[in-house]
């Protein structure tokens, strides 16, 4: 598979977040694609590796995945700034359609774990 493609996306108050792609966008923008979100104290790789493990092996040749980096989560990031307020769930979920605005996606299958599930559910609420 293809090197991940590293995307910084700013959403409306809640500053830029990482955005990385796992597929091929031209090939799959309109077929599945799916929008991950990862726990707090936890990465996008935990969604890499899922990917990559071989019962997805099927999966992966059809589909794209679109994995969002919370603010400061990201392997290696630098400390937040000390007058840094880290977004509300709401705001994270309301504000994630810009990422596929960005990307030019019209539809998505959202996945979250933790606090991530939250925030998708969030998104799906007020993005039908």
């Amino acid at each position: 598979m293809d090197p991940l493609k590293h995307h910084i996306v700013t959403l409306d108050n809640c500053g830029p977040v990482s955005v990385f792609l796992q597929g091929d966008l031209e090939k799959q923008r309109d077929g599945a694609v799916f929008l991950t979100v990862h726990d707090v104290g936890s990465s996008y790789n935990c969604w890499v590796d899922w990917v990559m493990d071989t019962s997805m092996e099927e999966i992966r040749k059809r589909a794209l995945f679109v994995h969002v980096a919370l603010p400061g989560q990201e392997p290696g990031a630098e400390d937040l700034q000390q007058d840094f307020t880290f977004p509300k769930m709401q705001e994270l979920g309301l504000n994630l359609v810009t990422v596929l605005d960005h990307l030019r996606i019209s539809r998505v299958v959202g996945l979250g774990d933790g606090a991530g599930a939250n925030i998708i559910l969030r998104f799906a609420m007020n993005h039908p």
